[in-house]
């Protein structure tokens, strides 16, 4: 998974969970803000993580413990299951 495609579905939770509660502010920004980083990081997560796994990932700016962890089970699975949990608590009408 490339660094954009991480990016991509770090922004979509950002703005479901402004969605689903626009007064904590802190946790969408927070994936907004990873995603920025993510997407003008130079090297490529993937080999990141390869060599030095969750903590090479929390030494990326904006990445702490949580998002490293999404951004793991991204790159070993393609998928993130926390996406598609929240996704179905926000009516569609609303995405």
């Amino acid at each position: 998974m490339t660094n954009k495609e991480i990016a991509d579905v770090l922004y979509e939770i950002g703005d479901i969970l402004e969605l689903k509660n626009p007064n904590d502010r802190f946790r969408f920004l927070a994936y907004r803000q990873a995603g920025q980083k993510i997407t003008s990081w130079s090297r490529d997560l993937s080999d990141v993580y390869n060599v030095d796994g969750l903590k090479g990932l929390e030494k990326v700016p904006a990445v702490g413990p949580s998002i490293a962890e999404k951004i793991e089970e991204l790159i070993k699975t393609g998928k993130l299951q926390y996406l598609a949990r929240i996704k179905e608590k926000v009516p569609i009408a609303e995405l």
